[in-house]
């Protein structure tokens, strides 16, 4: 499954727009991916969109230490609700570095809403820094908790199926794959 063939609920400009009116102030909007259920093509009719922004902050802001790594945050659009994280460029680098997080995955293998030259560049030094060991072990570990767990008919929770789970599993064995053709 391509998440480039999927298609939001909803209007890229608005979500653009809406997520950059969220935005911390002094903060530039360089990336934004619709990840989740929305990305992978399992949603239900009653699925959330959930997205990860990247934003750069003012110099300011950096010298004076007023920038969070990150910060969640949910609105509702169009009758959707919207939920996401917003992470600082500089948090990213470090999960890029440190190769312990599927966030620079989810972030630059989603949905592209929006993307800047910055972002592209940061993509590119992902690509050729990614530490593929660490994140083909993460991967496998969620592949057999998936495995493991109990296939019922019906919900465990609203918007939550057995199909659902099963397509999770085959998202991580399909990103085991990824990882593995790009080491």
């Amino acid at each position: 499954h391509d998440s480039r063939d999927v298609v939001l609920p909803l209007s890229t400009d608005l979500l653009v727009d809406t997520v950059t009116e969220r935005l911390p102030n002094n903060s530039k909007l360089l990336h934004l991916a619709a990840v989740g259920s929305q990305a992978k093509g399992v949603a239900s009719a009653a699925s959330d969109i959930d997205f990860y922004a990247l934003v750069v902050h003012s110099h300011d802001d950096y010298l004076l230490q007023r920038v969070k790594s990150q910060h969640k945050t949910q609105l509702e659009v169009a009758g959707i609700t919207v939920e996401g994280t917003i992470f600082d460029i500089l948090q990213v680098y470090e999960y890029i570095l440190e190769s312990k997080s599927q966030i620079p995955y989810e972030l630059f293998e989603g949905i592209q809403v929006l993307s800047s030259t910055e972002s592209n560049q940061v993509k590119s030094i992902w690509k050729r820094a990614y530490q593929y060991a660490p994140m083909i072990r993460h991967a496998s570990g969620n592949l057999c908790a998936y495995q493991k767990r109990k296939f019922t008919h019906g919900s465990v929770k609203p918007g939550y199926t057995s199909r659902k789970k099963a397509l999770e599993a085959v998202h991580h064995a399909l990103q085991l794959i990824f990882l593995d053709g790009n080491k």
